[in-house]
């Protein structure tokens, strides 16, 4: 049995070994950076002592094993291997799952250090076998700091979703796949009118080129998530529903309020002034949380939809409301109701929420808008500066002005804010807006430094 269980592994072994090497050389690069890892060794490593010979001898790639230790010695590895939730401790290699061993405590465990040191075996050596996972979630701990754990699906989460925690005390933030992708960011229809909406823009379509995954905030960010990171809460509440208003979407802050007045998106790029919101939920995650871009909102509210809804829908149809809080829906202030819990609707093919409605929420885009009075609409300068299908590459928005961008719709406005491809501009002030409907959700880089 055990003979056809191996030779059933190697049939498919040249189909999973490139995957395995790739994801190992990802992880050992980042653990060569990391200030808490004493030493690794991994031959695909630049400056690893086999290097040369893994180009020579395995040019496709070096395995995907390595070894290293953490500063603190054998205690603080076990400690470490007890806090993994996605790799388990096992005695085996190149298994579809990542597993971890620290010889000295287990195959080794009657040896001396002594003994060990002489076998070759360092006393603070682990040993990790990289899977064929492709993480698509990460949950980080906002009540403790660095505390950060990735997990195949949200169906792997501790609890699952559904969890209070997951709207409380730790965020979920989900992988999109975006790298090298180009779509069509815009209304569906290349010679229509925007559907008029008061204070509402539309975006001209036109062609978008990512370069990168990243991880979008599977909720908008609550206010006891706001409250665990900042140690305050603004919001204004409003009149709230029966779930409590801890489970709801902060508010009440405006972009300058979140990141700061100065450095300004674009030309400071991610930097954020010190002690701000954003800035905090930084420093107890180790996170480069930041808003997104536009072109990022949009990408991840689509998902993959090219209608004005995530759900199919198209900008009057019914079943729209099954996946957003919206005015036409009889909800919000026909309710008494300034937003609602969130998770509550149905989530979009990538597992967002609320992205069609509840708060409207901030984009780091500084609007540009102009009048096209041969396509009667507005539409975004930075956005169409290239003719034709040519895509602009991870646009930035506007380099001047103070107007801010706001997208997603929520229970308070007209229906025409909450499509995926529009945003509320009129009137916004990035440092004086701030009402009870607007909120934000936040985003980081997909490869965690």
């Amino acid at each position: 049995q055990n003979a056809f269980y191996i030779g059933l592994g190697l049939q498919t072994l040249h189909l999973r070994y490139p995957r395995h090497c790739a994801s190992a050389l990802k992880v050992a690069t980042w653990l060569s950076k990391h200030p808490r890892v004493a030493w690794i060794r991994y031959p695909g490593l630049p400056g690893d002592p086999e290097h040369e010979r893994a180009l020579k001898y395995v040019p496709n790639g070096a395995s995907g094993v390595m070894a290293f230790a953490l500063d603190g010695g054998r205690e603080v590895d076990n400690r470490f291997m007890d806090a993994l939730r996605l790799v388990t401790i096992e005695t085996h290699v190149a298994d579809c799952y990542s597993c971890i061993l620290h010889p000295a405590s287990h195959t080794h465990r009657q040896l001396t250090d002594e003994q060990l040191r002489a076998a070759g075996i360092a006393p603070d050596l682990m040993r990790l076998s990289i899977g064929l996972e492709d993480p698509d979630d990460l949950v980080a701990d906002l009540t403790v700091s660095n505390s950060i754990h990735f997990y195949t699906s949200t169906n792997a989460l501790p609890g699952g979703l559904e969890d209070e925690r997951y709207r409380t005390t730790h965020l979920v933030m989900r992988r999109i796949a975006a790298k090298d992708v180009e779509y069509r960011m815009g209304w569906e229809y290349y010679n229509a009118t925007f559907p008029s909406a008061a204070n509402v823009t539309g975006c001209a379509p036109h062609y978008v080129k990512m370069t990168n995954d990243y991880y979008v905030a599977v909720y908008e960010t609550t206010q006891a998530q706001y409250q665990n990171a900042v140690g305050s809460n603004p919001s204004a509440n409003g009149t709230l529903d029966a779930w409590p208003s801890a489970q709801h979407p902060v508010e009440n802050v405006s972009l300058s309020d979140l990141r700061g007045t100065s450095p300004r998106w674009p030309q400071g790029g991610h930097a954020v002034a010190a002690s701000t919101p954003i800035d905090k939920f930084r420093s107890v995650t180790g996170l480069a949380f930041d808003l997104p871009t536009e072109a990022q909102w949009e990408f991840a509210c689509r998902a993959g939809e090219k209608q004005a809804y995530a759900n199919g829908c198209k900008e009057d149809w019914g079943n729209r409301k099954n996946i957003g809080w919206l005015q036409g829906n009889g909800e919000g202030y026909a309710q008494g109701k300034a937003h609602f819990r969130v998770g509550l609707k149905q989530p979009n093919a990538w597992g967002l929420y609320d992205m069609h409605g509840n708060v409207l929420e901030w984009c780091l885009d500084r609007g540009d808008k102009t009048w096209n009075s041969a396509s009667d609409n507005w539409y975004m300068n930075a956005y169409v500066a290239n003719s034709g299908d040519d895509p602009c590459v991870e646009p930035a928005g506007a380099s001047t002005g103070d107007v801010g961008t706001l997208r997603g719709g929520s229970a308070q406005h007209s229906d025409g804010v909450s499509y995926a491809y529009a945003r509320y501009q009129s009137g916004i002030n990035f440092s004086t807006t701030k009402w009870n409907s607007l909120g934000f959700r936040l985003v980081c880089p997909g490869i965690i430094p």
